[in-house]
């Protein structure tokens, strides 16, 4: 997941709010609080609003970067276990009572 920029409508002094690419979804958010365990985020309309102390500069960016990809890395892949365990219960069932999916 990219920044992309800061909304400046929306932005102010000691409010930062970042667009991303893809847009921030409250899932994504969650894991990524979770992962990077800094406070001073929050989400506001699908964008991630900082609100911390730390200067803001390219590596700031970076690490962002890094943490929210990984987070949404995550979500994408709990999603793949959770299709892939309804997957085979299904396919299970099918072979145990003879019925075809369909």
């Amino acid at each position: 997941m990219k920044i992309t920029g800061i909304d400046k409508a929306r932005s102010e002094e000691g409010k930062l709010v970042l667009l991303t690419e893809p847009p921030l979804t409250p899932s994504v958010f969650r894991k990524f609080v979770e992962e990077c365990q800094v406070a001073g985020f929050d989400i506001e309309d699908n964008s991630l609003v900082w609100r911390g102390a730390a200067n803001v500069d390219k590596e700031f960016r970076r690490r962002t970067e890094i943490y929210l990809t990984e987070a949404e890395n995550a979500i994408k892949a709990e999603k793949t276990r959770t299709e892939n365990s309804n997957e085979q219960y299904l396919q299970k069932a099918s072979e145990r009572t003879g019925l075809p999916l369909i």
